[in-house]
């Protein structure tokens, strides 16, 4: 089963590697394509991958990795091509779908594959076919391996069609993972779609074929747009990488009920799970999701290069697909950007840290305390000594909380990091040092949980006031268009708003203590859009994508677009009302956000790639 492997004692190969590193494991780099070895048998580090994507283990342990036009497998210090073209894959010849005997099949752009864990046997996305292909078990070199159609109708445009093996259509199948039981579960980049081969039937079990969206559900209502990436933790949970979403998606393929599992990415490809933390490609990087943070952990955002060694120095390519061996912390990575087969060692023990908003702070002022642990499932905060408050409904077991101090002293506070059986705690020893200067006036000041909420969404003010404040009351102008919410009034300390209207609103705290009052203005500092964003799939077309000259947007008619980059810089394109192609030389390569405007509406697709 992809991404899953049997416990294989490997003590001498884990003393070559150092922690927290990255190696390349396969291939000779290069960046572009059509080199190869034409030899079908070569040693891992001289062997010549053009274009790879889909990487897999069996269960003695081989690797299986496609390419642009054959499949190989990796064993024994050994890259052998077991089926496609072994010569130049821009050769008339190389690209086809004809089944056979080993390097006498064919293959258009393999992608994802996957092996059953019940028989060995091995299963390919053969993507620009739109079919299913299956080949025997590996024996040994001199025994090909012998390549059939399993699933689908050959089309290079594909389709959707559920029903038999035979008879049911794929479009551009992109990968492909394998349950305990042989259940077969696809990502069908061209139908938009999650499909599921049990038996002798095909079925599609998550979105709806050919409409792209964004929206968590069950079943057909779900929406997904640009599945790539799948990874099958168990037999009842499946991820997905939605890419032009931004997001990690999860599965319950009990119910058939799709959650999101990660936000907040560029354009993921695929992700694998250990020990709860999530491992994704986006972005020319591998980051990670614990369950309250995501980070970089290999590579560097948005950045292209090629540099083994230490995670933090190293540098990818463009990634596509992954797998993992769980037993020895190893995540394989296809970097498809330099052709080669990349192997990372990795380190999920928690460490706790921790940072503070202030230090130095006064008689009953409202900080802010932070974790930056990382490979944390769950938190526990501990301040001593205990004379301390709680604010904004915080809990010890948040990843932020805010705090107020009692008295007048030092205090210490200590942070407890827990993965599964394993712990670390960080303490920071008379960290937080309260003063009070009795005769002082209240200095005012206050934050707000978003400052560009949408409309009905609710807010959180957060009292921020120095020297001891025991008094609050707040002023919103104008005074129509927002409620106050959640069992607070205006003279709470932190009050949630509700801004039911679209607009700007100026915020007022005026804050008292026994000496006096004092206020702080922050003038329009909420801010409603009235507009909204949707997903634009339904209403514009974006081609090609990625695209090295033209972009076309066609469809509805529109009144202006705009690229805005990975650092929010935004760029106009010209003649946007009057054009329906642009010239995209004018920018750097990379990946960048599409906005489309039509009067007060913004139709956003997540991303334009650049190449």
């Amino acid at each position: 089963m992809k991404k899953t492997i049997v416990t294989i004692a490997c003590t001498l190969l884990l003393a070559t590697l150092s922690s927290q590193s990255v190696t390349t494991y396969a291939g000779s780099q290069y960046v572009g394509t059509g080199q190869y070895s034409g030899q079908g048998s070569s040693s891992l580090l001289t062997e010549k991958f053009s274009m790879p994507v889909g990487v897999c283990f069996d269960t003695s342990k081989r690797i299986y990795i496609t390419d642009m036009h054959n499949v190989s497998v990796l064993t024994n210090g050994t890259s052998y091509t077991r089926g496609g073209y072994v010569q130049d894959p821009t050769d008339g010849g190389a690209i086809g779908d004809q089944d056979g005997i080993g390097i006498t099949s064919r293959f258009a752009f393999p992608s994802g594959v996957a092996v059953d864990p019940r028989t060995n046997d091995v299963y390919i996305c053969d993507r620009e076919n739109s079919l299913i292909r299956k080949g025997n078990r590996y024996v040994n070199p001199s025994n090909p391996t012998i390549w059939g159609t399993h699933a689908g109708v050959s089309s290079f445009i594909g389709g959707h069609k559920d029903g038999s093996l035979s008879t049911a259509e794929f479009s551009s199948p992109y990968d492909i993972e394998i349950s305990s039981n042989g259940i077969m579960y696809v990502s069908d980049f061209g139908n938009e779609v999650i499909r599921k081969i049990s038996g002798s039937t095909v079925s599609t079990i998550i979105g709806s074929p050919g409409n792209a969206g964004d929206a968590e559900g069950t079943g057909s209502s779900a929406r997904i747009d640009t599945p790539v990436g799948i990874f099958l933790d168990g037999d009842n949970t499946l991820y997905i990488a939605d890419r032009n979403n931004g997001k990690i998606r999860k599965v319950n393929l009990s119910t058939m009920a799709m959650t999101t599992a990660v936000t907040g990415l560029t354009a993921p490809t695929d992700m694998v799970v250990l020990g709860g933390v999530i491992y994704i490609a986006d972005n020319n990087c591998i980051k990670t999701w614990d369950g309250s943070s995501l980070k970089v952990l290999a590579g560097a955002n948005g950045v292209i290069g090629y540099n083994d060694g230490a995670i933090a120095s190293a540098r990818f390519g463009d990634i596509d697909l992954m797998t993992i061996d769980k037993d020895n912390e190893l995540i394989y990575i296809v970097d498809a950007g330099n052709n080669v087969l990349r192997r990372m060692s990795i380190d999920n023990s928690p460490k706790a840290d921790f940072v503070a908003s202030k230090t130095e702070v006064s008689l009953n002022e409202t900080i802010k305390l932070t974790s930056i642990s990382t490979f944390a499932q769950s938190l526990l905060w501990s301040i001593t000594p205990g004379t301390y408050t709680l604010q904004v409904g915080s809990k010890l077991t948040d990843n932020v909380i805010y705090v107020s101090f009692d008295n007048a002293q030092s205090y210490s506070v200590s942070l407890k990091a827990v993965s599964g059986i394993e712990s670390n705690t960080e303490t920071k020893s008379n960290w937080i040092n309260v003063s009070n200067v009795a005769s002082a006036l209240p200095v005012a000041d206050f934050e707000a949980s978003k400052t560009t909420p949408n409309a009905g969404e609710e807010v959180q003010l957060i009292d921020k006031t120095v020297n001891n404040p025991t008094g609050w009351s707040w002023t919103i102008t104008p005074s129509t268009g927002w409620s106050v919410t959640g069992g607070t009034t205006p003279v709470s300390r932190n009050p949630k708003i509700t801004f039911n209207n679209a607009g700007k609103y100026t915020v007022e705290l005026n804050s008292t203590n026994a000496n006096g009052s004092n206020k702080a203005t922050k003038t329009e500092y909420i801010q409603v859009p009235v507009g909204r964003v949707q997903n634009m799939s339904s209403a514009f077309n974006v081609y090609p994508n990625p695209s090295n000259g033209v972009l076309n947007i066609t469809g509805a008619r529109f009144d202006n677009a705009y690229l805005v980059n990975t650092i929010g810089q935004k760029f106009e394109l010209e003649n946007s009302s009057n054009s329906t192609n642009f010239d995209m030389s004018q920018f750097k390569n990379g990946t960048y956000v599409l906005v489309i405007k039509v009067g007060e509406m913004n139709y956003s697709r997540t991303v334009v790639i650049l190449n």
